[in-house]
């Protein structure tokens, strides 16, 4: 699944090692896994952006964007 820059997370799959920590530890749901074994943000506006799956990735291959705006996101959508 490809990432949109408008997505409140980041995940580089070069990195990843598809151990799907990050989809287990996020309190949203926001994260699956593709087809591919590599997690992706299937529901963005749901991400609370508490980091979580940021902290607990082994591999540092998720980041957050802590200035993303959700609210800006959406009204661009529109």
């Amino acid at each position: 699944m490809k990432q949109k820059n408008d997505d409140p997370i980041h995940i580089f799959s070069r990195w990843c090692k598809k151990c799907g920590i990050c989809i287990a530890i996020c309190p949203k749901n926001v994260l699956e896994s593709g087809t591919s074994g590599y997690p992706y943000a299937a529901r963005p506006k749901d991400c609370i952006m508490c980091g979580l799956c940021d902290i607990h990735c082994p591999d540092y291959a998720i980041t957050v964007k802590k200035d993303f705006d959700i609210k800006e996101a959406e009204h661009e959508e529109t």
